[in-house]
């Protein structure tokens, strides 16, 4: 009888064993279960962010994602690049391009990254890339020639020059912010002391100019006719983009330049300016 109740305890003993051993894997595989689940919850709020180029949240979330699944390649590695993102847009708010271009760069040579994070810093570059182009080879030559007339005084084609930045079509982008207000700032200085050297001129130097005549300091009323009719500030505009489209920086003529131009262009029998009515007009006298 005794060995029979030692039996049925030993039976029991290992019953019991296997059940607490079932129980704690059944509770270890909860607590992975349960970490998967935290860990893709993390990552898919990250990825909600980066669509909705929240990159600083989205880099809090996949941090998140590493600490619930360590060691994770990938949780890592969008981390990265969101922090490099959100670093870049710092950049690009302050106006740093160059920077958010290295920044953004950082991005793209992260190993394992975000392919969609990847697409949106190739854009941004080909923006930030269009932006410095317009800046250093349309808008700021035709603010350092501004500058200059305003050293020389001349402060009625400054504001002109000023005025073009201004006229641009796509100078009111954000990423333009910056420089439009500087340029607007420096327009109301120049103009100021346009206004101002008027007011001291002498009564006996003023000549009275009407208000749709073009600008041009020392120009004739020759110099304003072209085939016996008035050269209108429209007719300068049109003429300014014939010189851009070949090749010229419109900024470096005056306006009293673009009407002899357009005279040249009107003797040689030719209805828009050519490379052959500029080389002319710059052709020194005497030869």
């Amino acid at each position: 009888m005794k060995k029979k109740y030692w039996i049925i305890g030993g039976v029991a003993a290992v019953v019991v064993v296997i059940g607490i051993a079932l129980a704690v894997n059944a509770n270890n595989t909860a607590k992975k279960n349960q970490l998967a689940d935290q860990y893709n919850t993390a990552m898919n709020a990250g990825k909600d962010a980066v669509d909705a180029k929240e990159y600083s949240i989205a880099a809090k979330y996949f941090e998140r994602a590493e600490n619930y699944r360590e060691d994770d390649v990938k949780a890592e590695a969008y981390g990265n690049q969101a922090e490099s993102f959100a670093e870049a847009m710092d950049e690009i708010n302050d106006y740093k391009f160059d920077s958010a271009n290295d920044k953004l760069s950082d991005v793209l040579s992260e190993p394992d990254g975000y392919s969609v994070m990847n697409t949106q810093a190739r854009k941004l570059q080909a923006k930030v890339a269009e932006v410095l182009d317009n800046i250093e080879n349309e808008i700021q030559p035709l603010i350092d020639q501004a500058e200059s007339n305003e050293d020389s005084d001349k402060y009625a084609e400054a504001v002109e020059l000023y005025d073009q930045v201004i006229a641009l079509d796509y100078i009111n982008g954000k990423y333009y912010k910056k420089v439009l207000r500087e340029v607007k700032s420096s327009r109301a200085k120049a103009a100021a002391a346009q206004a101002n050297s008027s007011s001291n001129a002498s009564s006996d130097s003023e000549k009275p100019t009407d208000q749709n005549e073009p600008h041009g300091e020392g120009a004739t009323e020759d110099d304003r006719q072209v085939n016996g009719k008035q050269i209108t500030p429209e007719m300068i505009a049109d003429a300014r983009k014939q010189l851009t489209a070949l090749g010229e920086t419109s900024a470096f003529y005056s306006d009293l330049d673009v009407m002899r131009v357009i005279k040249i262009a009107a003797e040689n029998g030719h209805s828009t300016i050519t490379k052959e009515d500029i080389a002319e007009y710059l052709k020194p006298s005497g030869n």
